[in-house]
């Protein structure tokens, strides 16, 4: 698994998966977005508001979803998700390629 993505798992039935391995900090962790459609893991231990998270790539990104269908839409000022929260993953549209380094915990 690489650190920062994030993973979809489609079941025939409900289970748990167990994932284990070392905490990093995410201040020290690069994050490749390539243009086009992606699925970003947040790698905070505490929830973080969306526009200081992308604040430094916000001109790159055409809209951000959740799984449950809320939005980040920069570029309309539309942004539903409201706070970034661990465990959750997010599909990322992106202008164009560029890095995203998450502040510390």
């Amino acid at each position: 698994m690489d650190i920062g993505k994030d993973y979809q798992v489609n079941m025939n039935a409900e289970s748990y998966i167990i994932v284990t391995g070392v905490q990093i900090k995410p201040e020290t962790t690069t994050i490749y977005l390539p243009q086009g459609w992606s699925i970003l893991g947040y790698l905070r231990d505490t929830p973080g508001e969306i526009d200081d998270i992308f604040s430094s790539i916000v001109n790159d990104i055409i809209i951000v979803k959740d799984e449950h269908g809320n939005l980040y839409w920069p570029q309309y000022g539309v942004n539903t998700i409201g706070f970034m929260k661990p465990g959750e993953g997010y599909q990322i549209r992106m202008l164009q390629t560029d890095t995203l380094t998450y502040p510390p915990n």
